[in-house]
């Protein structure tokens, strides 16, 4: 009951701070704001999960296993997996000591957005604020609600209850983000369409919890391989990217780093021979962004990512708290992601 309620009370925050936004004057010329929707799609490619003794864990690959018996076996798909969500938000931009003349007070702003999310096993709704204070920084944070449920043979939120089982009952989880980037673009320095070099460091926190986990208990989210557990995850990133006044937009690479900090990080560490909640994890991806129409754009992302290599003993293992890591790594393709977005009414308001 304390759950429900604790959802209830952020869904109405969230709505009020919508409605505030939406009757917001719409005198100031300096304001945008619009609806979209959003639809993410990701094929996830199967590969050999490092079994093979290579640094490089080559695709469309079955891995093998030694016998893992008793003990519960993993079943790998041979074709890979999918996912899929779709968002219906709203956006919203105010501009603060705007000066178009100088460098550190151009384009300066408050950014609002605040959307809802489904998929087959996934209801959420989320906000993010974003604040640029000056030209080349952003400052943001967000909240984002959710329940998952089992369907389509994936589970989309769900507690490990033991020897690689999760459970089948809908559950809740929350998350909270922060974090904050520095973002340079030759182009303020130097004008002209092809000139937009764009570079951004940065770094996010990530706190995420499911209500229905108890302390170190592993839980699914969002359908992914269940290394979860409550606690505060860092994610440190950089990005390159051109950008053109060509159809192809924009193109582009971008590297993010994830592991967890504080209490998480020390539950099950490698050097106790665990599964590894102390492993730092690589991803490297290309991306491309299209502008098919003024109002229409598609993100094209193709990531490269590692992940911890286990004992041959154990790395079969469908339970992954009994999984022991040996402190190496892998390389593998993990991913390619599309994202396809149609604004209404874009406008200055």
């Amino acid at each position: 009951m304390k759950v429900i309620i604790y959802i209830i009370n952020k869904l109405l925050i969230m709505l009020m701070l919508l409605q505030t936004v939406l009757i917001h004057p719409n005198k100031n010329q300096d304001e945008i704001g619009y609806f979209y929707i959003t639809t993410q799609a990701a094929y996830y490619i199967p590969h050999a999960l490092g079994t093979l003794g290579s640094k490089f864990s080559p695709s469309f690959i079955t891995p093998q296993f030694n016998s893992v018996e008793p003990n519960e076996q993993i079943s790998p798909s041979a074709w890979g997996s999918i996912k899929i969500i779709s968002y219906l938000g709203y956006y919203k931009s105010f501009k603060l000591f705007n000066d178009p003349y100088s460098l550190l007070l151009k384009d300066n702003k408050i950014n609002l957005d605040f959307r809802i999310g489904l998929s087959p096993i996934i209801l959420l709704l989320k906000g993010m604020l974003n604040f640029t204070p000056i030209a080349f920084m952003n400052l943001y944070t967000g909240s984002e609600i959710g329940i998952g449920w089992q369907g389509f043979g994936f589970k989309g939120i769900g507690v490990h209850i033991g020897n690689g089982q999760y459970s089948s009952n809908p559950e809740f989880y929350s998350e909270i983000t922060m974090g904050g980037k520095l973002q340079f673009d030759l182009n303020a320095t130097l004008d002209g369409d092809w000139t937009h070099i764009i570079t951004i460091i940065g770094n996010n926190i990530l706190y995420v919890n499911n209500p229905h986990a108890s302390n170190n208990q592993l839980w699914k989210y969002k359908a992914d391989e269940g290394k979860n557990i409550n606690g505060f995850t860092i994610i440190p990133y950089i990005a390159l990217a051109y950008k053109m006044p060509l159809p192809l937009n924009l193109i582009g690479i971008l590297y993010e780093g994830k592991t967890y900090i504080g209490y998480a990080r020390k539950v099950s560490t490698t050097q106790n021979k665990g599964w590894g909640s102390d492993f730092f994890y690589h991803n490297l991806s290309l991306i491309a962004k299209f502008e098919i129409m003024e109002v229409l754009d598609l993100d094209i992302l193709f990531k490269f990512s590692t992940a911890p290599i286990y004992t041959a003993d154990t790395i079969g293992i469908a339970d992954i708290s009994k999984r022991t890591a040996t402190g190496n790594s892998y390389i593998y393709y993990d991913s390619i992601g599309f994202s396809l977005t149609y604004r209404f009414n874009s406008n200055s308001i």
